[in-house]
């Protein structure tokens, strides 16, 4: 019985979620925020020029 209840509540939070998802550009936009800050700090992180380091010399693949 109170599995029954956490599954049909599962199921509902989701199906909420995803029609609140699918219907406001504002809250995708919201949401996938953290994996475009993370995207920029990746391409600031490879637009840094290397730091010379003991490892002079080297080539790295």
């Amino acid at each position: 019985m109170i599995s029954d209840l956490i599954v049909w509540a599962s199921l509902a939070f989701t199906a909420a979620f995803v029609l609140a998802w699918g219907s406001s550009r504002a809250l995708r936009a919201w949401i996938e925020q953290p994996k475009y800050r993370f995207l920029e700090a990746v391409r600031a992180y490879d637009r840094t020029p290397p730091a010379a380091s003991h490892h002079e010399g080297k080539t790295t693949p």
